[in-house]
């Protein structure tokens, strides 16, 4: 059964733009007890909408910004790259643009469970074919939705 039909889906996914700083994404998950946001092209959206989570839905996803990222980073090394933009930081620290990690809302619940483990991730961006986001499916939305779906 794939993931929409198994209602994994959570729609309310709260972005960060291309151009947030990594010092205002860190405030802004923090305020929103997020652990990890996708990063969004956004070109329409005002300049002090850069400073905070906006709505991610129907935007390109061009990246996820974790707390895992900055989890291993010694602090002056952090600080020299809080003036960078998320996606800035995301390239650097990986070496490379890391690959994002989605599925559209047709894919087996299979499919998400595969990418979340061989990839180490907690959560899968779920995207339209154009790449747009629709919404993420994370652990807890999996294990709660095979749980509904046993009893």
């Amino acid at each position: 059964r794939s993931i929409s039909q198994l209602r994994a889906v959570n729609d309310s996914v709260y972005a960060i733009t291309e151009r947030t700083t990594v010092s205002n994404a860190i405030n802004s998950m923090k305020a929103a007890l997020l652990n990890a946001v996708p990063i969004v092209h956004a070109p329409d959206v005002a300049q002090e909408d850069h400073l905070q989570l906006i709505n991610g839905r129907h935007r390109k996803v061009i990246g996820t910004f974790s707390a895992t990222d900055i989890k291993g980073c010694r602090l002056p090394e952090l600080q020299t790259w809080l003036p960078l933009t998320a996606l800035e930081f995301t390239e650097k620290a990986s070496g490379k643009g890391r690959e994002m990690v989605s599925c559209t809302v047709e894919a087996p619940i299979e499919d998400a469970i595969e990418k979340v483990v061989t990839r180490g991730v907690h959560r899968v961006w779920v995207v339209d074919q154009q790449g747009l986001l629709i919404g993420v499916v994370s652990l807890t939305d999996i294990i709660r939705s095979i749980r509904a779906a046993l009893l």
